[in-house]
């Protein structure tokens, strides 16, 4: 289901894919947030409005934007899953820390970095670190969920630890009963890289 919103042209499209929902808000065109797949529309609402402003809706979508929600919608289903997939960051609108935000982009399915190490090379403190995380608007676009605590344990995520242990075991993340990830799925930055 799509709405527009009384902004000049911001859109809040909630589309299904394989019976999960995924929430996203267009604005000019362009991606300005997104929810994960969840089980519900009023889930997808509910994220949506946790994490940004929605008042009202009317009117119908612009087709075009329809069908860039449709293929979006689809390929955060993949990541959800566990695929690989790529999506054209030209789609995204940046947003604050946005260097930040996608350099997470180089830790590769299957492993994970520390706030730690990641503040490192931004020369930021790792709960800085954690607030960015915090704040991603694009989930799984963004790998945010590959971030975690120094001593191997999960962190936190918008939408719960345990939805992000599955995300990341079906990425092929080594984690143990105690939520702690094994050494082996550790990825580190390089200089050159951040």
């Amino acid at each position: 289901m799509q709405f527009s919103s009384v902004r000049s042209q911001e859109y809040i499209v909630i589309e299904e894919v394989n019976k999960f929902f995924v929430g996203m808000v267009f604005r000019e065109g362009k991606l300005f947030c997104n929810t994960l797949p969840l089980d519900s529309w009023d889930k997808a609402i509910f994220y949506l409005k946790r994490n940004y402003d929605i008042k009202k809706f009317h009117g119908e979508v612009d087709p075009r934007i329809q069908e860039r929600a449709r293929r979006v919608a689809e390929s955060i289903f993949d990541l959800f899953m566990g695929k690989p997939v790529s999506v054209d960051l030209n789609i995204l609108i940046e947003t604050p820390n946005w260097s930040v935000l996608t350099s997470l982009l180089r830790i590769p399915r299957g492993k994970v970095c520390t706030y730690g190490e990641l503040g490192k090379f931004f020369k930021m403190n790792p709960r800085a670190m954690g607030r960015i995380m915090g704040m991603n608007p694009f989930p799984l676009i963004i790998p945010c969920h590959r971030v975690i605590r120094s001593d191997m344990s999960l962190g936190g995520y918008s939408y719960g630890v345990d939805l992000k242990r599955k995300i990341l075991e079906r990425e092929g993340v080594k984690i143990n009963r105690t939520n702690k990830v094994d050494i082996s799925s550790l990825y580190r930055f390089t200089e050159a890289e951040v």
